[in-house]
C-alpha cells in the first residue's frame, strides 16, 4: 500500500520516491504528475507528507554533495588554469590583476578563511574547555 494521509506510515512506493527525485531537481508538478502518469491532486496529496517532503529533501542533499564532490575534484585543475594565467606574460594585464585580486580575496577573506578556528596553544585550549563545561553546569538547571 502507498504511503497516504489515510496512512501516514506506509512506506514510500517507487512511484512516490521517483516524484520525489523529479521534484527534487526542479521539474515542474503538473510535468512530474504527467511523467508519472498520476492525478496532480494525488502529487499534491504526497506533497504534504512528511516522508516525502523528507525523500524530496534527501535528493537535494545528495545533489549538492555530489556536486561539491565533483568541485573538489575540478579544484586542483583550476587552480592550475589561474597559475597559468598570472605567470603568463601574454595574459592581458587587466584579467592577471582581476585574477590576482579574486585570489587574494580568497586567501584573505573568502572560503579559506570562514571565522576563527580556535587556539593553537594547548593551555589556552584546555582554558576554554574549562570554561564551557563550568557554563553547561551553570545552565544545566
Amino acid at each position: 500500500m502507498a504511503r497516504s494521509l489515510k496512512d501516514p506510515e506506509a512506506p514510500l512506493t517507487d512511484v512516490q520516491m521517483h516524484a520525489a527525485a523529479l521534484i527534487a531537481q526542479g521539474r515542474p508538478v503538473a510535468d512530474v504528475a504527467q511523467t508519472l502518469a498520476i492525478p496532480p491532486g494525488e502529487l499534491a496529496d504526497w506533497r504534504a507528507l512528511p516522508a516525502f517532503i523528507a525523500a524530496v529533501n534527501t535528493e537535494i542533499a545528495d545533489a549538492r554533495e555530489s556536486t561539491r564532490q565533483r568541485l573538489r575534484a575540478l579544484a586542483g585543475d583550476a587552480l592550475g588554469v589561474v597559475e597559468a594565467a598570472l605567470r603568463e606574460e601574454t595574459t592581458p594585464a587587466k584579467i592577471r590583476l582581476d585574477l590576482a585580486l579574486k585570489v587574494l580575496g580568497l586567501v584573505g577573506a573568502g572560503a579559506l578563511a570562514q571565522g576563527p578556528i580556535g587556539s593553537t596553544d594547548p593551555e589556552a585550549v584546555e582554558a576554554e574547555q574549562r570554561s564551557d563545561r563550568m557554563f553547561r553546569e551553570m545552565t544545566r538547571y
